[in-house]
């Protein structure tokens, strides 16, 4: 009788993404852990009670609107009684726990329970889950070592913690998270990019087509992270109207590498294209919140300030 042997062997690769996983779904029970085990009982057994200050009792109110109605609540007649003004936040963050509460709703018996477990929880949950772009975006510029302590380090940040404990009923680390992914699909896409001369006259229109042409069919892969980059960055809009801090980042760094590039005589004509996507798909998606909630949207403080 012929032994036929079943035994699988693992490749190296294969065993460091094992070990890999491993160390990543640790380090996120970790920061969940961290963020939960002496806080989620009390809150929540003191009827949800949140410890984010003004902020949270005032997500809390929202939410309550948006559940009773359906609809986002733009003008609040409490706010600077008895005239009203409109609501200064962005309704995404909002309408995430309203989301959240649903994956509770069969857990805990009713709506009311699921919106203020998703409340107390959401912070604790992104909190712990921002490891993953952090470990992603420190593997990409540098190794996986670096992405690991990078992921360890935010889990286990007391300025993080500070911000994203269960209870805390805050957007903070929510807008931290996306705009995480928003750096790093940013660098994957400078990275994906195929070096070359696209334009080989920049005083020619037909040399600008002929090169944007070339672009696009070069690097329809960095098209894409650019295109995410653009869609992280747009759901930070949605979320906090301080988005400009996101923004100023990458405009610094993008600035510093054209610098650079113009010193070592290596063409920017792929950052220019790569910050053109981003916009389109940051704006666009973004514009009609700001549209509804102002009169003229150019004029916009929050908004036409980061659109100029």
């Amino acid at each position: 009788m012929v032994k036929i042997n079943m035994r699988m062997s693992l490749s190296d690769e294969s065993k460091r993404d094992i070990v890999i996983i491993v160390l990543m779904i640790s380090i996120v029970l970790l920061g969940l852990f961290l963020r939960t085990y002496y806080v989620a009982v009390p809150s929540i057994q003191n009827g949800f009670a949140v410890s984010g200050g003004s902020d949270s009792f005032y997500h809390e109110r929202v939410i309550d609107y948006i559940v009773a109605t359906g609809h986002q609540l733009i003008h609040d007649p409490m706010l600077n009684y008895p005239i009203g003004m409109n609501d200064p936040r962005p309704p995404i963050f909002e309408w995430s726990v309203v989301a959240m509460a649903y994956l509770f709703l069969p857990f805990v018996g009713s709506m009311t329970n699921a919106l203020g477990y998703s409340l107390v929880m959401i912070s604790a949950i992104f909190g712990a889950l921002i490891a993953i772009p952090m470990y992603l975006m420190g593997k990409e510029a540098f190794n996986r070592k670096v992405g690991i302590i990078s992921a360890f380090l935010i889990a286990t940040s007391a300025a993080n913690m500070m911000r994203s404990v269960a209870s805390w009923g805050g957007y903070d680390v929510t807008i931290l998270f996306f705009a995480v992914w928003t750096w790093y699909f940013l660098l994957k896409a400078l990275k994906s990019i195929n070096q070359g001369i696209w334009v080989e006259n920049y005083l020619s229109l037909s040399s600008w087509k002929k090169g944007t042409r070339k672009f696009f069919s070069e690097n329809k892969k960095a098209t894409v992270y650019a295109a995410l980059s653009g869609i992280s960055m747009a759901t930070v809009t949605l979320m906090w109207q301080g988005f400009a801090y996101v923004e100023a980042i990458i405009l610094i760094y993008l600035v510093i590498q054209v610098f650079y590039n113009r010193f070592k005589n290596v063409s920017s004509f792929h950052i220019f294209w790569i910050t053109i996507i981003i916009g389109l798909f940051t704006y666009p998606i973004s514009i009609p919140y700001y549209y509804a909630d102002v009169t003229n949207i150019f004029t916009n403080s929050y908004f036409a300030t980061q659109l100029y």
